[in-house]
């Protein structure tokens, strides 16, 4: 499974869960066992949590990281409009936010 090495790489990955969620997810030609899905996606967003920490303060940080949990949730739920409005104010949050531009 890949890693998330920066902010920019999550903010990638992001869109990525924007376009394919819950379940258009592209099979890359690996083994169904190492292809992206809603689960493995968001798996690897929890772990690359650690770029995002460093940009924002620490109320947003909470926030970003419930929001990123509820788009989960509604995601998995079938609520593909609240998940997608989710991940799009998340990717606000992080290209707007104090230290744009810079590549953690």
């Amino acid at each position: 499974m890949r890693r998330i090495e920066s902010r920019q790489e999550f903010l990638e990955l992001l869109t990525v869960v924007l376009l394919s969620a819950p379940d258009d997810f592209i099979d890359e030609g690996l083994p169904p066992e190492e292809s992206l899905n809603l689960e493995r996606a968001y798996r690897l967003l929890d772990v690359g949590l650690e770029h995002v920490r460093k940009c924002l303060n620490d109320r947003k940080y909470v926030e970003f990281v419930l929001d990123l949990k509820r788009s989960q949730m509604a995601f998995e739920a079938g609520d593909e409009h609240t998940g997608a409005a989710l991940i799009q104010k998340l990717m606000r949050d992080l290209d707007y936010g104090p230290k744009k531009g810079i590549d953690y």
